[in-house]
């Protein structure tokens, strides 16, 4: 029994503590309250009894200050050397050194990323004073190089015990300060180099402001007001110029793809760049597409321009934009057969003369109308009670049936459950014109903002057949 106690009593206790990959520690122990001044590094390891580690993240952190959620905080308020008041979207990274990790805890203590994050704050603020705006827009490569060079001759490793590894700038944004904010609202679409705003622009020091805003957005040369709404069959609207070169066309481009647009003379959208691109890529091999209400043409060129439809059949009555829709086909070197174009009403379409591969057929007398496997209707708001679906389905293909795009205008709550009053309109026209709907249709929002109060501009697509074939 003796022996047994003298063994017990001769056995040290120890504890099995592990360090994952990504961690490094200091021993602290419990009993006397103190830490060793070693660093112990990954793997496992055998500590006494009240003995534990104080962890710490040995790969590198990343400190972001942007408007996402995860983000540390907003974004960082700086001034450049020349006086304009900038936002930065800005991370930074840095990483704990072992052989300095009791120094940096002894001295800081557990809250020392919060200190951290306040030290990166600053030293990127100041580094910020330190350069012009413009070259943040001409040069923004170097600027950051040259704010790193700011932040590390700061000698994090003295005052930190970390080592400062680099920043990223993610967005720059030059708010130039009171003036601008209240010479020009927030919100506003670039139309090619042309600002739009549709709100009005405040009386102040307005050509001041203007300055800021072209030096803060390099590629905007004209700022213009909208000062009326939509108006008319051609769906044109009024603005004036507020600053930078006296006019208001421009060419815009997107997905590749040239557009030359008058911003009052046409209706031109570019929130619905991405809608444009969905639906030519649903185009197919030797599709025939029929574009009602083309406008200056973006939807056509990238359907004539960018897939293998057969023919690309465009219709716009309103004349200033179907000289633009000209500039544009000539902008994106398409053959004009591949596109016709019609300066016509849509609802005198199928009474035009017939065009054939070779363009229009100027005869007096009627050939047989060419049919279209796929036809995009994007209805104009200034008639809620026009489908045009009677006109279109005089051309669709009797043959193989054809694709439909039918845009629309619905609210939350009826793109919520489905849209029922623009299907059981639609099924009622085609039913009516002896067509029939195939499938489920399936509608997409062609827009993420609002048009009007609450409003939103929907696409339903589906395929039609004649109601004597299956």
């Amino acid at each position: 029994m003796a022996q047994a106690i003298l063994v017990c009593a001769g056995v040290t206790l120890l504890l099995v503590v592990f360090l994952i990959y990504s961690a490094i520690g200091l021993d602290y122990n419990l009993i006397l309250q103190s830490i060793s001044p070693d660093a112990w590094g990954t793997g496992r390891h055998w500590l006494g009894l009240g003995h534990r580690f104080v962890k710490f993240q040995s790969t590198v952190i990343t400190v972001q200050f942007s408007h996402d959620a995860s983000a540390s905080g907003s974004p960082l308020r700086s001034r450049t050397a020349d006086g304009l008041e900038v936002s930065l979207e800005i991370s930074f990274q840095y990483q704990l050194m072992k052989d300095n990790l009791y120094k940096m805890y002894t001295t800081f203590g557990p809250d020392y990323h919060e200190l951290f994050v306040k030290m990166g704050m600053d030293l990127l603020t100041v580094a910020a004073t330190r350069h012009i705006a413009r070259a943040f827009f001409v040069n923004r490569t170097m600027i950051g190089k040259l704010m790193d060079v700011d932040a590390e001759s700061y000698n994090w490793l003295d005052v930190a015990s970390c080592m400062w590894l680099r920043h990223g700038m993610r967005r720059f944004y030059a708010s130039g300060g009171r003036a601008l904010r209240e010479a020009f609202p927030r919100h506003y679409d670039i139309v090619g180099d042309i600002a739009v705003f549709k709100h009005p622009v405040q009386e102040c020091d307005l050509r001041a402001a203007a300055d800021r805003f072209f030096a803060a957005r390099p590629g905007v040369k004209v700022i213009a007001l909208k000062t009326s709404g939509m108006a008319g069959a051609g769906r044109q609207s009024s603005h004036i110029v507020v600053a930078g070169e006296n006019r208001l066309h421009t060419t815009h481009k997107e997905y590749g793809i040239q557009t030359q647009v008058h911003v009052s003379d046409v209706f031109f959208s570019q929130r619905m760049a991405a809608e444009r691109h969905r639906i030519s890529s649903r185009v197919e091999e030797g599709d025939r597409v029929l574009i009602l209400f083309a406008g200056c043409g973006p939807l056509a060129c990238m359907v004539a321009k960018r897939t293998s439809a057969a023919e690309t059949v465009c219709i716009e009555s309103n004349s200033a934009a179907f000289q633009c829709l000209l500039e544009s086909r000539t902008l994106n070197k398409i053959d004009p057969l591949r596109m016709p174009c019609f300066l016509a009403d849509v609802r005198d379409f199928p009474t035009l003369p017939t065009h054939v591969g070779a363009g229009l057929v100027h005869s007096a007398q009627r050939a047989r109308l060419p049919t279209y496997t796929r036809l995009v209707i994007p209805r104009p708001k200034i008639e809620p009670e026009a489908t045009y679906l009677d006109i279109v389905l005089q051309v669709a293909d009797v043959r193989k049936g054809a694709m439909i795009h039918y845009y629309d205008f619905a609210t939350q709550e009826e793109i919520s459950t489905g849209a029922p009053r623009t299907l059981s309109l639609l099924e009622s026209t085609c039913k009516a014109a002896g067509w029939k709907i195939v499938g489920t249709p399936s509608i997409f929002r062609a827009s993420g903002a609002a048009i009007g109060i609450k409003l939103y501009r929907i696409c339903v697509d589906f395929r039609v057949l004649p109601d004597n074939l299956e």
